[in-house]
């Protein structure tokens, strides 16, 4: 196998690994809806970059049916925001802002590390700022999401007997 096989099978043994081990049992209905709604906002940005020919996937799980790639989108990415939604600290602002901008950074640098060193993604006119700022956006809007589904989450289990 080479390089960039075994980067996709890392990538899904670790993403699944960090799913079932990973996630606290009292955050799991926060971590399904930060993950969900992730894989939305990256499908949208990556269909984007795509269409403009700002990002390629030269190697891809599915080449015939698909542009995208499965892998680093609809699984690493999404993990990653999941994984900052229900492990940010609900401590002053200051405190969650410097965990924002350590998430926009390790996403961002991974994000350069695999295009630099394999040839899952090819950024043909993609800088590390416009990452940044798609990465900040993305984790700004799923932590609102997050917080907007459970802000009323008394309305929820009162409900949830009648169902």
């Amino acid at each position: 196998m080479n390089l960039e096989q075994n980067l996709l099978l890392v990538i899904w043994v670790f993403s699944l690994l960090a799913i079932l081990f990973g996630v606290p049992y009292g955050r799991r209905h926060s971590f399904v809806i930060a993950f969900i709604t992730a894989q939305g906002l990256d499908w949208l940005a990556e269909i984007l970059l795509l269409q403009y020919h700002v990002l390629s996937f030269p190697i891809r799980e599915f080449p015939k049916a698909s542009d995208m790639s499965i892998s680093l989108m609809i699984l690493y990415e999404p993990l990653c925001c999941a994984a900052y939604v229900i492990y940010e600290p609900r401590k002053s602002w200051p405190i969650r802002a410097l965990y924002l901008a350590f998430w926009v950074n390790v996403m961002t640098w991974t994000d350069i590390a695999i295009s630099h060193f394999s040839q899952l993604q090819d950024h043909k006119s993609y800088y590390w700022l416009v990452a940044e700022l798609v990465f900040g956006a993305e984790l700004v809007v799923t932590n609102a999401v997050v917080r907007w589904f459970f802000s009323n989450s008394s309305l929820l289990r009162r409900n949830r007997g009648a169902v």
